[in-house]
């Protein structure tokens, strides 16, 4: 079985179904068929990109940072042109030269993440692609598989980790509950110094990981 878009109203509707539940327009065979032969195409398209993209486990939108010889290489060079401004020309360039060191040997360590991340955006854009997002379970049509809650500052960190759950679990769908967004305050205001305060959005995301049954 597969799922395709009713002509009339748009919905997903089995490639089985003699008409549409939503809308109630009829489905004839052969449209049915014709349907169902673009699905399976659309789908052996998406197999082979999965295959090109080889999912491994490790895909992670955790963008990769400067690391500690970047960080060390960055603070060094920062006292070399410090010196630079008091007249030192030779600690500047001795300097330059550590520095330089530095953020050699960190492209190498970084060189695994960065080639990591690139690559889980990609997952990320297959993901979207094969697992449609729905707004309502229904019984009669989906099995759960899981249901989860999710938070983070970063609402594409959540979705590409509901769709990598969903990848695992091989679902067909995934239906989004509820979609909140909370506001924390950190900080103090003071009458005499004024003090600071900053503010921070958290996602949080309740989604069903579900399986299309067979009608």
């Amino acid at each position: 079985m597969a799922l395709i878009n009713c002509e009339e109203c748009d919905e997903q509707i089995s490639d089985k179904a003699y008409s549409c539940p939503h809308c109630g327009n009829p489905m004839t065979q052969k449209e049915s068929n014709i349907l169902s032969e673009k699905i399976n195409n659309e789908n052996t398209t998406i197999n082979k990109k999965d295959e090109e993209i080889k999912i491994i486990g490790d895909e992670s939108l955790i963008e990769p940072g400067l690391g500690f010889f970047g960080g060390a290489g960055g603070f060094i060079l920062f006292l070399g042109f410090l010196g630079l401004f008091e007249g030192e020309m030779q600690n500047f360039i001795i300097s330059i030269i550590i520095a330089s060191i530095l953020f050699f040997i960190q492209s190498k360590f970084s060189k695994k993440p960065k080639e990591r991340y690139a690559r889980s955006l990609e997952v990320y854009k297959y993901f979207k692609k094969k697992f449609p997002l729905l707004s309502e379970f229904v019984p009669e049509k989906h099995d759960t598989l899981d249901v989860v809650n999710l938070k983070s500052k970063d609402f594409d960190r959540i979705m590409f980790n509901l769709y990598k759950h969903a990848y695992n679990l091989n679902a067909d769908a995934i239906i989004i509950n509820s979609d909140n967004v909370s506001t924390h305050v950190n900080g103090s205001i003071s009458s005499r110094s004024g003090g600071s305060v900053s503010s921070t959005n958290i996602h949080h995301l309740n989604a069903t990981v579900v399986k299309y049954k067979d009608l």
